[in-house]
């Protein structure tokens, strides 16, 4: 209690005297305790009531750690602990506090929750008769109890009184049961349920005949499709009238593929449904073979009527189909032609022999002698390149080039050479010495191919004198190699306008008498102390006709001026001089600079050549994969230029290549006509580009191009393609 003040007053005759004192009353500590303090308890059965026994100062609040177990529950105004537990859980120690005012007071109990527990959760326990059992024992017991079972369990079935464990091997089957275990001890008296079955397993395997649907699959057990072990299924068994729980009583399987005869559609396992074999002994068709449905091999050849050999007996006979499965003497046509392709003794059918087994229209006896073709496969027929009948094996290899004897005119266009072949195919073509630049060989620039045709074509663009050709054609399929030779001239022709300088060789042209193209005849320049060559200059005609000095022209003037026509009126003359020279000077002074060869570059840089059309710059030669795309690898720069001019690329060989080459702008400009321009600092940067999927060769191509810009800077560049995959 709270402290009180007390007056304290003494009175006698002389008067009186007070004093004061306080007085405190204290509460006592707390002191509680529970008996028993140690109990167990049996799971979701024993009702727990522990009350506290508290013999000190009044208690003002309890509190209990760790919190009780599932079901139990504890008051916190006076301490009882109670319920039914419902979670099995071992010894555990609980402290109980009790505290007022004064103090508090902790004390100590420990519960204990048991139970007998068989973990049951994948249902019904199927056991498997004559195998022994992985042994059944509880999760959970009651301390100290003995173990009781009811009904008796199987012959084979044991029991532990003592621990409530199941194990042996069942000897007998039993349908689905219900098994009560009894746990007895001091305290408690408890039981559980189990339900197990034995089923049957006739061929020890594991498996039991037959599986309950209520049957957990997690538990293990798989139904055995095959009761008795046999290698036929209870189904199969069923169907084929043989006992499936006796191993020596299979069906009946005349070709071994598990199919028994009453229900296989090809009993003797050829590969020929029974309804097609007939046994008639007379082949009709394919719906009506005539052979026995029992008998794989009817004929006894050795040949399967069909296009399988039956799986039993081994070595019986093999695949086929057999072409003629009623007749000994032949199994095989290869052409359809109901001729065989060999007769092996003498045929009871009437058969005769076919000669040309693939029907190539080459018999099997040319085949053999032509090489190795197959003469059971008409796409393999020998190689007859004339098409006369007779191989090239056994015929010898001609190549000749017309009459021999060839003149050609620098920059002709169109050249064609082909060979006359005769007797069989050349599979290597080879040329010496190399051709005069701008010609071609086979199709290719190499000196070997194995894929051209021995053509010679292209545009010769250099003259050459008169030189003997050796050409070398192989024949890989014999070896046959012979040599042929030809005789070619290339004529100068410096103008290029199709007449050569001078007479030809052969005389087939007529000589061109103005070879600079500039309008005067050749010897009258020579006369006149010019170059008939050089269309640059030109000579200044006098009144009478007579020339005495030369002028030089960029360009040579477009009017044809005759010098073997007389000038009757030098005034005319004059005017025409004044009209035509005067603004060709005029024109000069004016003139936007192209592209110049001696401001070329490239990066890397050009290999050789000086830009000329005698000299052209060489390009880096590239090689790509068949029906592809590529680039010049030259970044070609051409400075010096006027800014913004126009510059036009163009190809030479365009007969031969198409348009596979042409020209892109690298930094520079190309407008809508396809011209590529200069920049504002006069330079035009640019790269060749070739398009390898225009008419793409199967089997690779080398394609030389010479290139022109601005129609007077020349490059050669050459783009080999490779073949085809799988050519």
């Amino acid at each position: 209690m709270d402290v009180r003040t007390y007056v304290v007053t003494a009175t006698n005759s002389g008067g009186f005297a007070s004093t004061q004192i306080n007085i405190t009353v204290l509460d006592q500590v707390p002191l509680v305790a529970y008996v028993p303090d140690d109990v167990i308890l049996l799971n979701n059965s024993t009702v727990l009531t522990m009350e506290a026994i508290s013999t000190g100062g009044i208690v003002t609040s309890w509190s209990i750690l760790p919190d009780p177990s599932p079901g139990l529950l504890f008051d916190t105004t006076n301490g009882t602990l109670s319920g039914v537990a419902t979670q099995v859980q071992s010894r555990t120690m609980y402290a109980i506090t009790a505290s007022n005012d004064v103090g508090s007071i902790t004390v100590f109990v420990n519960i204990t929750i048991e139970d007998l527990f068989y973990n049951m959760s994948l249902g019904p326990l199927y056991l498997l008769n004559n195998s022994e059992i992985v042994s059944l024992e509880p999760e959970l017991i009651i301390s100290g109890s003995t173990f009781e079972i009811e009904p008796d369990l199987p012959e084979g079935l044991f029991f532990g009184a003592d621990n409530g464990t199941i194990w042996g091997t069942p000897t007998e089957l039993m349908d689905l049961t219900n098994f009560t275990i009894y746990a007895n001890s001091s305290l408690f008296n408890d039981e559980f349920v189990i339900q197990i079955g034995v089923l049957e397993d006739t061929d020890f395997d594991g498996l039991p005949n037959e599986l309950p649907e209520d049957a957990d699959p997690r538990r293990g057990l798989i139904e055995d499709l095959d009761d008795d072990g046999d290698g036929f299924t209870d189904l199969i068994e069923d169907d084929c009238y043989s006992d499936s729980l006796d191993s020596s009583d299979i069906p009946a399987d005349l070709d071994g593929d598990f199919i028994c005869n009453a229900i296989d559609d090809d009993i003797d396992g050829d590969g020929l449904n029974n309804t097609v074999e007939t046994n008639t002994s007379a082949y009709v068709d394919a719906n009506n073979t005539g052979t026995d449905p029992w008998d794989a091999d009817t004929d006894g050849d050795g040949v399967c009527d069909g296009p399988i050999a039956p799986a039993l007996p081994v070595d019986y006979c093999e695949a086929g189909p057999d072409a003629f499965p009623n007749d000994a003497a032949a199994y095989l046509d290869t052409d359809g032609d109901g001729m065989p392709d060999e007769l092996l003794g003498e045929s009871t059918t009437g058969l005769v022999e076919d000669l040309d087994d693939d029907n190539d229209n080459w018999t099997d006896l040319k085949e053999a002698e032509c090489g190795p073709t197959d003469s059971k496969n008409e796409l393999d027929t020998p190689v007859d390149s004339d098409g006369d009948g007779i191989c090239d094996f056994n015929e010898d290899l001609s190549v000749t080039y017309g009459t021999g004897d060839f003149e050609l005119l620098q920059g002709q266009r169109n050249v064609t050479l082909q060979p006359i072949i005769t007797g069989m195919t050349v599979d290597i073509w080879e040329i010496s010495p190399a051709l005069p630049y701008g010609l071609f060989f086979g199709g290719d620039t190499m000196a070997r191919t194995a894929n051209g045709n021995g053509t010679i074509y292209g545009v010769p663009l250099v003259p050459s004198n008169l030189t003997e050709y050796t050409v070398t054609a192989t024949n890989l399929l014999t070896g046959t190699q012979i040599l042929t030779t030809f005789n070619l001239s290339i004529a100068e022709d410096y103008d290029l306008d199709g007449l050569p300088n001078n007479n030809t060789r052969l005389g087939l042209l007529e000589a061109d008498f103005d070879d600079d193209g500039d309008g005067f005849n050749d010897s009258f320049e020579l006369e006149c102390g010019g170059d008939p060559y050089n269309r640059s200059s030109v000579p200044k005609i006098e009144s009478d006709g007579t020339c005495y000095e030369f002028r030089s022209y960029e360009q040579p003037p477009e009017k044809d001026l005759n010098p073997f026509k007389p000038i009757c009126f030098p005034i005319i003359f004059l005017i025409l001089a004044f009209i035509l020279v005067v603004p060709m000077i005029l024109t000069r002074r004016k003139e936007r600079v192209g592209v110049q060869a001696e401001h070329v570059s490239a990066t890397p840089t050009i290999q050789s050549g000086s830009g000329t059309v005698l000299d052209p710059f060489i390009l880096r030669a590239v090689t790509i994969p068949y029906n592809t795309k590529t680039k010049t690898e030259e970044r070609i720069r051409c400075a010096e230029m006027s800014p913004g001019y126009e510059v036009k690329a163009r190809e030479i060989n365009v007969e031969i290549n198409k348009k596979r080459f042409g020209a892109a702008p690298f930094g520079g400009i190309q407008d809508g006509r396809g011209l590529l321009k200069s920049n504002s600092d006069g330079i035009l940067m640019l790269q060749f580009t070739f398009d390898g999927t225009i008419e793409p060769s199967e089997f690779g191509m080398v394609y030389k191009s010479k290139l022109i810009l601005d129609e007077k800077t020349y490059f050669v560049w050459h783009v080999e393609t490779k073949a085809k995959k799988g050519k």
